[in-house]
């Protein structure tokens, strides 16, 4: 999955940087947090996790893949789709985030979410 930019009003765009690989196809999320700084999270749906990385130089490089969540199981009806993340900031400045999973021993899908730090990554 890559990092895009246009710089004329999105007439036209230019790759600019590779954040990660969504495997099956997941759609990202991105966020620009308070200091600045750009957070993108997505699923990878052949390794079966929700992931995330951060970009201090607006998207020019992206730091390590943080992995929020593993362990994605098919629900009940044999679906190994999952994801769809949403984010957004907390006033302490925690990331949350949002998306769809399901796990073995909970084979309904329902809406999950990760709350972390992005100060200690």
């Amino acid at each position: 999955m890559g990092f895009f930019v246009s710089e004329d009003d999105g007439r036209t765009w230019r790759s600019l940087s590779k954040i990660g690989d969504t495997g099956k196809g997941n759609p990202p999320a991105l966020l620009r947090l308070r200091d600045g700084r750009l957070a993108c999270a997505y699923g990878n749906r052949d390794r079966n996790q929700m992931l995330a990385r951060l970009s201090g130089d607006r998207g020019a490089s992206w730091g390590k893949e943080l992995v929020l969540r593993d362990g994605y199981r098919a629900d009940k009806f044999g679906d190994a789709d999952f994801g769809y993340p949403r984010l957004l900031q907390r006033v302490d400045g925690r990331i949350v985030c949002v998306y769809y999973w399901s796990t073995e021993a909970g084979p309904e899908a329902c809406i999950a979410a990760t709350i972390w730090n992005p100060w200690n990554t």
